[in-house]
């Protein structure tokens, strides 16, 4: 938007979604920052493309990058003229933004139950917070959990500041100095402390999974009572085997993030509320300050690779959840609850980033009245201060056939993260996560 209210979009806006449009291409992808003032045309030609499989296109929302902003000292004026970078991460103008550590938050829970060791590497990585035969109700699990988390948060912040008081010897930026007129002014290197604001983020991976894994714990030992802390721990040890019924209750029955479910959202929202009082407005090592990030990468997939079984029902070695959004597969009621699940949260908490994907079915965005639905979608998602929203539209029995007959399938794109790769690019594992989700969209 531009200062006196009007929207930025013009002829050549329209003519770059033309062009991409043609060429089909997955890179380079298109950061579309959106207001209630954003033309409805320009809105509908993008959610068009998307839903014609040219979905290479993020929606960055304006007044969720005010919220965030705002939140941590910044103007309205810094969100208005933010730049994207990135995958979709919103940074000031006249700022930079460092990533130097993504952090596994389900990996805390193993810690818990092995008192610090990692089950995967024998290696003491975590805290003592006891042996799990102590622990009598939910409240001392979850403060377990909590302390081994904010362990984890504290040392990558030290390790964050010990290499970043060093960046202009280590990784000087010469180009973006020699363009940086506070650099220039101040003669320092723009990406160490030569900006006028700079951010250092830190990268939570497994977010919903994590809410999961905690509703799980409660809901099996401590309400059901089904079973004990300790025969808990054995089971994942053992990665489930023998015990594939407690499993499945485990993951079909006990309340899962990104559903509407008042169980999840308030856990989510305890595991935000942690998350932003560890991390966000601390001092870093370039006289700005740290911000928390929902974003995820591809670290969803690798943290998952070397994170043992869990007891919201996963399986040793899989992924977790991505970005903001839930387990792969576990939002089952529907977009609607979807979006009011993960914006129960307080997205302000997370200014490095909040991105949500959605899945829908075809049918459900086929013509006049489906390019309506992805519409309201994408406002009532701003109008909750959500942050950043990206679609995937397709069904199981499409990906199914392409996995078998890829040859059939040469130019089907997938949204991966805050990039898109082709479907046949990816791993058959990967390719089963987007199945199973794909088979619990309702049409």
């Amino acid at each position: 938007m531009k200062a006196n209210g009007e929207t930025e979009i013009n002829e050549l806006a329209y003519l770059i979604l033309d062009v991409f449009d043609q060429l089909g291409i997955t890179s380079p992808k298109l950061h579309l920052k959106f207001d209630g003032k954003t033309p409805e045309k320009f809105v509908n030609k993008a959610l068009d493309m998307i839903r014609r499989g040219h979905n290479s296109i993020a929606f960055v929302c304006e007044p969720g990058i005010r919220h965030a902003f705002l939140s941590v000292g910044l103007t309205e004026e810094d969100a208005r003229t933010s730049v994207l970078t990135g995958c979709y991460e919103s940074v000031p103008k006249h700022g930079n933004t460092t990533a130097p550590a993504y952090l596994n938050i389900l990996k805390p829970l193993e810690l818990v139950f092995n008192n610090g060791i990692d089950p995967v590497s024998g290696v003491k990585c975590g805290i003592e917070t006891g042996e799990v035969e102590a622990l009598k109700t939910f409240d001392d699990f979850y403060a377990a959990y909590i302390r081994q988390l904010g362990d984890i948060i504290n040392r990558a912040i030290t390790w964050a500041n010990d290499a970043e008081q060093y960046l202009s010897q280590i990784n000087p930026a010469q180009v973006l100095s020699g363009t940086s007129e506070n650099s220039l002014r101040t003669a320092r290197d723009a990406f160490q402390n030569g900006s006028i604001h700079n951010n250092t983020v830190i990268l939570f991976s497994g977010f919903g999974t994590a809410v999961d894994a905690l509703c799980a714990v409660r809901e099996l030992v401590f309400i059901s009572r089904e079973i004990t802390l300790a025969e808990l721990r054995n089971i994942l040890r053992t990665n489930w085997e023998g015990h594939e019924k407690l499993r499945l209750k485990a993951l079909r029955h006990a309340p899962k993030y990104g559903n509407g479910n008042e169980t999840a959202d308030n856990m989510a929202i305890a595991l935000g509320n942690f998350l932003d009082s560890k991390t966000n407005r601390r001092p870093n090592a370039r006289g700005g300050m740290y911000w928390a990030s929902a974003h995820a990468a591809r670290h969803y997939i690798v943290f998952g690779e070397s994170t043992g079984a869990t007891p919201d029902g996963r399986m040793a070695g899989e992924e977790m959840s991505k970005n903001a959004s839930p387990t792969m597969g576990m939002d089952t009621n529907g977009v609607t609850a979807l979006i009011k699940s993960v914006t129960t949260l307080d997205t302000a908490q997370f200014p490095g980033d909040f991105p949500l994907d959605v899945m829908l079915h075809p049918t459900t965005v086929a013509g006049d009245k489906g390019l309506n639905v992805m519409r309201a979608l994408l406002k009532t998602y701003m109008d909750r201060n959500g942050t950043l929203i990206q679609f995937n539209i397709f069904d199981a029995q499409t990906l199914i056939d392409a996995q078998k007959r890829p040859e059939k399938y040469e130019h089907l794109q997938v949204r991966v993260c805050g990039w898109n790769v082709r479907f046949n690019d990816l791993s058959k594992a990967e390719q089963d996560a987007f199945i199973r989700r794909a088979m619990n969209i309702k049409s």
